[in-house]
């Protein structure tokens, strides 16, 4: 067998080596760092000394893919100028086109359309198309040149496919990620206004799909997407959402910005929602958004009626503590049917209810009262619930006064600005002002209940008031004790304590106007002691009443003033024994002093008890006699000086001692002490009496300080005669 030599076949190609690296990576740089100028340059520089195109290899080493990403538009033209072929599609199915939108690439995109005649209606193994990518990348340019090509504006993909790229509508369990999702759902997600407005011009339909895309907007709170919508021409009562909700019920929704529903709320049509069941405000209500609340009530309030659905709304009102307050204070504005603040007579009752539901937001929020009002004073009135000690009478006044007392003003609402306000704002700033009138109105009816309780406290010190108990309940003592605490109680609504301080003072002056049978022949006498007594007692006993109770020591100051308001002779008494005394005397002559009868007249004038009376009666007369018999006097000022000398070293005593001190307060008691220290200093200051020869002489009743003849009488001497203080002024009335 002969050897035959093997020929290769002409046609079979020849073996091509490969590049060296150096040579493709100076390719790979001519492409990716050269300018539109030098590119072809160098590109050739690089095939001449040996680099090749369409090496099959890695996708991201082909010339046309570092091109794209290295936003090259005009290397595109120079590649496909010298053979190169555009790769294969990975597996994603993502093309260079639907990177370069992506990338926001527009003239990139361009190229490859016009150059390289990619398609623009591919889809990638998720179903997105270049449109998609070129929303996505959220760049107009991109977008505008994908419509130049009559893409379909209308595209539309699986819901699911978005995961890949951003979290659009992944909050929202009831969009499912089988729907479908249109580019302007896309766009409205991104909130991309100019975008909408590309999409919207382009012929987008704005009510495809399961949910508008106004709707997709408004509650991803892109105000700027809703206006381009808005602008577009879109009409917001026909958006929809996947509940087959449509206008603003399907707008509101708990991400639905307030300044999205601003610009939309202009133009709903309101009045179509009248026939709905549940209606836009009971939504807002039930979705917890106070701000959305206020913009439909401020909207509403010309044009729709509502009021027959708040029935409903109110029951809503079951959310955090947090936001369920400021929905409180709207509804209580809306609703304004809290009219038991004006009416004075059912004031009292409005008080029950407050106390019974203070720690109920939602319950005073229906009184239509506002609960912020309550907040500074809540720990007071669950006080005042709390004590099952007060009866009605007494909770009521001290809540009033917990209202009045602790609560703080509140400013007067003022604008800054003249600008209009929005709705919302516009019901808010109703809301403040209302809340306002409300706090003086509170204010004003408050302090009117606790005025009339204490125009009934400063009438119990009165005589009047005992007499009126006495009559009904003359014969059993102890009947007209509880009757007069009781009425003091339910009049006032001061405290057991204070009521029966009160009580006690008028049934002890009583008894002992009746154990030492005082003035047995006079009522008007008897009925002075009375008077005098008690409110004797009384003083003594409020130096030292103590109480807990802000309201108790309210009354105690009103009490207090009232008595230093009226007619107490026991403090003008103390203020000037001397002078006082000397009112139950004869200025004609100092006859004896008849210590018994003087003794019965004090008892009646000061109100004090038998014995320190017949102190102060004797300590009178002896300090008459002292002067009788002195005679070291020849002017009235002398004589009312020695007497008061006289009185001052036995009055101070006697008005120490014990029994003096179950009468007399301790303020009468330290100005009577004051008193005397004053009259000694005095004495012992004082110049001798005169001995000057040159003097006239005096009779031995001058001596004694008697009255001299008419046409002799000095200056200043004491009057002819005064009456008794039996025609003093009757002080029953105060």
């Amino acid at each position: 067998m002969h050897n035959i030599p093997h020929f290769a076949p002409p046609f079979l190609p020849q073996h091509i080596p490969q590049p060296q690296p150096a040579l493709q990576q100076q390719l790979n740089n001519a492409i990716v760092y050269s300018n539109e100028y030098e590119m072809g340059m160098l590109v050739d520089r690089a095939l001449s000394a040996g680099a090749r195109f369409n090496i099959r290899g890695e996708y991201a080493t082909h010339p046309m893919v570092l091109a794209v990403r290295a936003n090259k538009p005009y290397a595109i033209a120079v590649l496909m100028a010298r053979g190169v072929t555009l790769p294969d599609v990975p597996q994603d199915g993502t093309d260079l086109l639907m990177e370069a939108c992506q990338a926001g690439y527009d003239e990139v995109s361009r190229a490859l359309l016009s150059v390289a005649g990619m398609e623009v209606e591919e889809t990638n193994a998720l179903g997105l198309m270049p449109l998609h990518f070129a929303i996505i990348s959220g760049a107009p340019g991109t977008v505008q040149v994908i419509l130049e090509t009559d893409a379909n504006v209308n595209a539309v993909i699986k819901a699911g496919s978005l995961d890949e790229y951003l979290d659009t509508f992944q909050e929202d369990q009831n969009f499912l990620p089988d729907d479908r999702v249109t580019p302007l759902m896309l766009a409205a997600a991104l909130g991309n206004d100019a975008i909408v407005q590309q999409l919207l011009r382009a012929g987008a339909d704005a009510n495809l799909g399961i949910r508008s895309p106004l709707v997709i907007a408004v509650r991803k709170g892109h105000a700027a997407a809703v206006k381009a919508f808005l602008d577009g021409g879109i009409d917001p009562n026909e958006c929809h959402d996947e509940s087959d909700y449509k206008g603003l019920r399907a707008l509101i929704f708990p991400d639905a910005t307030i300044e999205c529903l601003r610009l939309i709320m202009p133009r709903i049509q309101l009045q179509e929602d009248d026939a709905e069941q549940y209606s836009p405000l009971h939504d807002a209500l039930e979705q917890g958004l106070p701000s959305v609340v206020s913009l439909l009530l401020g909207s509403y309030g010309t044009s729709e009626d509502f009021s027959h659905k708040l029935n409903d709304c109110w029951t809503l009102i079951d959310l955090e503590e947090a936001r369920s307050t400021e929905l409180l204070e709207l509804m209580t504005t809306a609703v304004a049917r809290c009219k038991l603040i004006e009416e004075q007579e059912a004031f009292p009752e409005l008080l029950d209810q407050i106390i019974e539901y203070c720690t109920d937001a939602e319950k005073i929020a229906c009184l239509g009262i506002f609960p912020t009002l309550l907040e500074p004073v809540i720990e007071k009135l669950r006080e005042v619930k709390e004590d099952n000690s007060l009866n009605k009478a007494q909770s009521q006044l001290r809540a009033a006064f917990v209202l009045t007392h602790l609560e703080p003003e509140l400013p007067r609402p003022t604008r800054s600005s003249i600008e209009p306000l929005p709705p919302d704002l516009v019901w808010k700033e109703k809301t403040d002002r209302t809340r306002y009138v409300q706090s003086q109105q509170l204010r004003s009816a408050t302090s009117a209940l606790i005025e009339k309780a204490t125009a009934q406290l400063r009438h119990a010190v009165n005589i009047d008031f005992f007499l009126k108990h006495r009559q009904a309940q003359e014969a059993n003592m102890d009947m007209l004790s509880r009757i007069i605490e009781s009425d003091l109680i339910d009049e006032t609504g001061a405290s057991t304590s204070l009521a029966r301080l009160i009580n006690n003072a008028w049934i002890q002056a009583a008894q002992y106007g009746v154990q030492w049978n005082i003035a047995p022949d006079s009522d008007k006498d008897a009925n002075r002691f009375l008077l005098h007594t008690s409110r004797n007692l009384l003083r003594l006993q409020l130096e030292k009443f103590h109480s807990g109770l802000e309201i108790d020591n309210h009354y105690v100051e009103v009490l207090k003033k009232a008595l230093s308001e009226s007619s107490i002779p026991l403090r003008q008494f103390c203020t000037d024994p001397a002078t006082w005394l000397r009112t139950l005397e004869h200025r004609n002559h100092l006859r004896p002093v008849d210590a018994a009868a003087l003794a019965i007249r004090l008892q009646i004038e000061l109100g004090l008890s038998l014995y320190t009376a017949r102190s102060i009666a004797d300590a009178w007369r002896l300090a008459i006699e002292a002067i009788r018999n002195d005679g070291a006097w020849s002017t009235t000022a002398q004589l009312h000086q020695e007497i008061a000398k006289s009185l001052a070293g036995t009055i101070g005593e006697v008005m120490n001692s014990t029994d003096a001190k179950n009468w007399v307060p301790k303020s009468d008691r330290d100005m009577i002490a004051a008193w005397c220290d004053t009259k000694r200093r005095d004495h012992h200051l004082s110049p001798a009496p005169s001995t000057d020869s040159r003097s006239p002489e005096r009779s031995p009743d001058d001596a004694r300080g008697r009255k001299r003849a008419a046409d002799d009488e000095p200056v200043n001497s004491p009057a002819r005669k005064e009456r008794r203080s039996d025609d003093l002024a009757d002080e029953s009335s105060d």
